[in-house]
């Protein structure tokens, strides 16, 4: 398959060349994005090893339909199709950098009001991650590039704009303590709690025995057992959100709907072959806040009950 050729002819005009740069990165980025049209389990791991294998994975899940915090009796209702792609480019002893292509599409059906967008919404993602590792120290960081839109916004791309593209940021450091601890300190920044910001990340690894590891990191605590078989039991806890910037259907009115929950998952691994994996999870949303424009242009600033609901994925390593 032949792949798109950019013929790049910039004038020196800075007002000019400074456009035509903003617009060829926004569709290149696009560009990769659409290689990756097929419908991720991930819950942050500093313990686990960073670098992930090249693998390419798929889940596909749904949240009960439960009841927001409005007088109108209004509900919603989740469903989300997510994929990715890892490549490990490159790994020696002391350090290994890795490209991916990731996947988020995630319904939100609303009954009871009417939304501006149609709540089809879309998060791409290229993360470029990499680690440094030194006499029992190491180092990890992701720099990830981002498109966030209602599905509109990829089948009209003049509507990309610099208000569609995020960039999370992550950087983090291990220490190695006694035999079964590590230390972690670092910060993420990017859009798990709605809004974008920059927060700290502080905590332990633990491994008490061979077949199970313990993550006592804020903000996320995780917990896995491994099983014979092939078998892995994990439970988690952690904050999941995002913003969107979405239009109407008739693509004259924009704004940012976004989304923040604290979620809770209980999942069973199994692996099948060395190179294949299937993994089934429990979870539960709680806390939960939208925010998001109506059709007749008000502000909805809502909470909803907590909602649970199943993921089934499949992961194949090379």
């Amino acid at each position: 398959m032949t792949g798109p050729v950019f013929n790049l002819h910039i004038p020196f005009s800075r007002p000019y060349c400074a456009c035509y740069l903003y617009t060829s990165i926004k569709h290149l980025l696009l560009t990769l994005c659409l290689l990756l049209n097929q419908p991720l389990i991930a819950a942050t791991q500093y313990c686990d090893n960073t670098i992930a294998p090249t693998r390419a994975g798929a889940g596909l899940g749904r949240l009960d339909q439960v009841e927001l915090d409005t007088a109108t009796g209004a509900n919603v209702e989740f469903t989300s199709k997510r994929a990715y792609l890892d490549w490990r480019i490159y790994e020696v002893p002391s350090l290994s950098y890795a490209l991916g292509a990731n996947l988020d599409y995630t319904i939100m059906d609303f009954n009871g009001i009417t939304p501006m967008t149609n709540g089809h919404l879309h998060n791409w993602r290229v993360p470029v991650s990499g680690n440094v590792i030194n006499a029992g120290s190491e180092v990890h960081y992701t720099v990830t590039p981002a498109i966030s839109v209602s599905s509109n916004a990829l089948r009209n791309t003049d509507l990309l704009d610099k208000e569609a593209l995020q960039l999370n940021l992550g950087l983090i450091y291990k220490k190695r303590g006694q035999q079964t601890l590590t230390w972690i300190i670092g910060a993420l920044a990017d859009h798990r709690f709605g809004d974008y910001g920059l927060y700290p990340v502080a905590g332990i690894c633990w491994r008490p025995a061979q077949d199970w590891a313990v993550q006592l990191a804020m903000p996320d605590i995780s917990v896995r057992k491994i099983m014979s078989g092939g078998i892995s039991l994990k439970f988690y806890l952690a904050p999941e959100g995002n913003q969107w910037h979405v239009f109407s259907k008739d693509e004259q009115r924009n704004s940012d709907l976004s989304y923040k929950a604290i979620v809770s998952s209980i999942s069973a691994q199994w692996s099948i072959t060395p190179a294949a994996v299937l993994n089934l999870e429990f979870v539960k949303h709680t806390r939960r806040e939208f925010s998001l424009v109506l059709d007749d242009n008000s502000l909805l600033n809502a909470g909803a009950a907590s909602s649970t609901g199943v993921m089934l994925g499949a992961e194949v390593l090379f």
